[in-house]
């Protein structure tokens, strides 16, 4: 079976939510409630690297498999506070979502520009 069958096969048995795109109003509020100890600019940028990839996504430049939801980006928060760089945290839950080359390196570009390599858990939480 295609990927096509397959897919429909897998939506016939489940129930199915059709959910808008988050806002970062939205975004922000569920960041502040899963981690108030956070600071701003670091929700700030682990929103925007889930707002720029459900862009690209929306408009056909990358799949939905890096974008996941904004779930894709909590652990990577919760990693962060048990000592993993943001960076790293980041890579393991977006980044390496991926397997096609090309779209991965356009992931890669997206959360560079928003998450520093140099970053620290204090760039992170209060």
């Amino acid at each position: 079976a295609g990927t096509k069958e397959l897919n429909e096969a897998l939506v016939s048995r489940f129930l199915v939510i059709d959910m808008p795109a988050q806002t970062e109003e939205s975004l922000k509020f569920i960041f502040h409630q899963m981690f108030p100890g956070a600071r701003e600019e670091a929700v700030e940028q682990f929103t925007g690297v889930f707002l720029d990839l459900q862009k690209k996504a929306l408009n056909s430049e990358i799949s939905t498999k890096p974008l996941g939801s904004q779930r894709t980006s909590w652990p990577a928060m919760k990693i962060v506070d048990t000592g993993l760089s943001p960076w790293q945290a980041v890579q393991m839950g977006v980044i390496n979502k991926t397997f096609d080359v090309f779209e991965k390196e356009i992931v890669e570009d997206v959360v560079r520009t928003r998450i520093p390599r140099e970053w620290t858990k204090e760039d992170v939480y209060e």
